[in-house]
């Protein structure tokens, strides 16, 4: 599995593409004023193996007279029809995400 991606301008990435972690992922560089030499370099790449997300708030109210466009902007008027799919706006909590790391296997 691919574990993370690098680009010709020498910078290294991870997405939703790549599902693993490696203990040392080779990444070859290449010095290109020495005649082109190149070493394959080790990279780490820990990799996500669980998350748990908890919220402050056990409920979390609308905020009444104020609303939300699809778009986000926000609105006074829940009759407001201009502005097409409204939502109403709510009050906001702090979010706490606890998640384990690993690169093989052995979650850290």
């Amino acid at each position: 599995a691919s574990v993370l991606s690098v680009a010709a301008a020498c910078s290294a990435s991870v997405d939703s593409t790549h599902v693993a972690g490696a203990a040392a992922a080779g990444v070859v560089v290449t010095l290109a004023s020495d005649g082109g030499v190149s070493e394959t370099v080790p990279v780490r790449v820990w990799f996500p193996v669980s998350a748990n997300v908890s919220i402050e708030a056990s409920t979390i109210p609308p905020i009444l007279g104020l609303n939300r466009s699809a778009s986000g902007a926000c609105t006074g008027s829940a009759g407001d029809e201009g502005l097409g799919d409204v939502h109403p706006a709510y009050a906001r909590a702090p979010v706490r995400l606890l998640a384990a790391f690993a690169y093989d296997g052995t979650v850290a």
